[in-house]
């Protein structure tokens, strides 16, 4: 019993702090990184709650049930919890195409090509966003030519941990690219894609990004920077629209709903929580690939897919957009 009791106090400090820090996230690049972490924050304390009612340590009881009751009030909203304001969706009625999204991070060091080939086989979405792509991805999935014949890719040589790779953004699509632009976010940054496809005549837009991975002041700055630009490129829009890729950042951080205010999008997997990343460590799980969507597509279905030998798991997506008539 001393021994679990030593265990829990650690923990429960450790809990604490991590907890204040996530407290100052909008402020502090360290405390944004804490933040991502609310559901793990209150299944441990809830585990440290039945742990100090079995050691009868009252106080202690005290301090885990305020941790977990301040991560649960904290990521109430984001994971949907909460009554939000009806949003005018795209319906039956008008939604003329139904169109099955993807966005894949390949993790550009994964030599597994023939995982993500066959995923994309099976799956046969419309359109999809894949990230960090090198040279040699793009030479292996060459084979699904017959599938996407409508490509664009952006890229640009990133110095990253003693490493010099050209990596970037590629769009594959079954559906005409009318136009696509690349999205310079700097020297930083994977280029992002800002594309508009013909689907049956009418205008559909993709968006696929990148940011960085906010390790450091500098980088977390650069990040939201980009977040900001995504923004107003997608305020800038008219017509259905979705984002695609990995952002590196989860609901519960405010940039996040930061980003979701100024760009007029929502999440398509708003009411869920849907771990992507990182696959070699499931239960410290958190969601950094999304899709996000404007008010005019309608979500039928968002799910993660299976190991694909990244350290992400795919995401595919479900959608309803309305079209022009």
């Amino acid at each position: 019993m001393r021994l679990w009791g030593t265990v829990a106090i650690l923990a429960i400090c450790v809990l604490v702090a991590a907890t204040v820090c996530a407290a100052f996230a909008s402020s502090f690049w360290l405390g944004d990184l804490f933040a991502h972490f609310r559901v793990q924050y209150a299944a441990l304390s809830l585990l440290s709650v039945i742990v100090f009612v079995w050691l009868r340590r009252p106080w202690f009881i005290a301090i885990s049930l305020a941790v977990l009751i301040v991560n649960i009030t904290s990521g109430w909203s984001q994971l949907g919890w909460t009554h939000r304001p009806p949003i005018q969706s795209a319906s039956a009625a008008n939604a003329t195409e139904k169109l099955r999204v993807a966005s894949i991070n390949v993790y550009y060091r994964n030599h597994d090509h023939q995982r993500v080939v066959q995923f994309l086989r099976e799956q046969k979405p419309d359109v999809v966003v894949l990230v960090e792509i090198t040279p040699a991805w793009r030479q292996a999935l060459d084979s699904l030519d017959s599938i996407y014949t409508y490509r664009y890719f952006s890229a640009s040589p990133l110095q990253r941990v003693g490493e010099r790779v050209v990596r970037g953004v590629l769009l594959m699509s079954r559906w005409p690219i009318d136009r696509a632009d690349l999205i310079d976010f700097g020297n930083w940054a994977e280029p992002g894609i800002s594309a508009t496809l013909n689907v049956r005549g009418q205008p559909f837009h993709v968006i696929g990004v990148h940011p960085c991975w906010p390790m450091g002041p500098g980088i977390a700055a650069e990040r939201n920077r980009e977040l900001s630009k995504v923004a107003g490129i997608a305020r800038s829009i008219k017509g259905p629209l979705v984002v695609l890729g990995d952002f590196n950042i989860t609901p519960f951080s405010p940039h996040f709903e930061t980003l979701l205010r100024e760009s007029g999008l929502r999440s398509a997997a708003e009411s869920n929580w849907v771990p992507t990343w990182p696959t070699f460590l499931p239960l410290a799980g958190i969601q950094i690939d999304h899709a996000l969507i404007s008010p005019d597509v309608k979500v039928l279905s968002f799910a993660r897919g299976p190991r694909i030998g990244s350290d992400h798991w795919p995401i595919v997506v479900e959608i309803m957009p309305r079209l022009a008539h």
